[in-house]
């Protein structure tokens, strides 16, 4: 993909990061703040990113919607995996959501089974709050 970050830097005033694209403020307490593609790409690789032309990769890259504040330890923690095997600590909800829309408007939720268990959970997660 031509060497880019999915990354962006976010300043960090007194341990408190507001991410605009997002909406979301952060406790980060000293450490880097940045968001993340909420869909890696290494992720959207192995569910046919890879077939993509250069126009349907830079929408993707560039999507805000596919962007969650994380700092550089979770993004390590996290990798390639999706929302079955790995949540952030917070609004777990409403990032299974965004990685499901994400996933749907790119054309990577051809796996049935996954998302199927992407949706039970999701269910439970806003239920579990009600």
């Amino acid at each position: 993909m031509g060497g880019r970050s999915l990354s962006k830097t976010v300043i960090v005033l007194a341990g408190v990061a507001l991410v605009v694209a997002t909406a979301s403020t952060l406790l980060l307490r000293g450490q880097d703040a940045s968001t993340a593609a909420v869909v890696p790409i290494e992720f959207a690789i192995t569910r046919g990113a890879s077939a993509w032309d250069t126009q349907h990769k830079e929408r993707f890259l560039q999507d805000e919607e596919n962007q969650w504040p994380m700092s550089d330890t979770q993004q390590k923690a996290r990798g390639a995996r999706g929302p079955l095997a790995w949540l952030p600590a917070l609004e777990q909800c409403r990032y299974i959501s965004r990685f499901m829309d994400i996933a749907k408007r790119y054309g990577l939720d051809d796996a049935p089974a996954e998302m199927q268990q992407l949706r039970s959970q999701r269910q439970r997660c806003y239920t579990q709050f009600q």
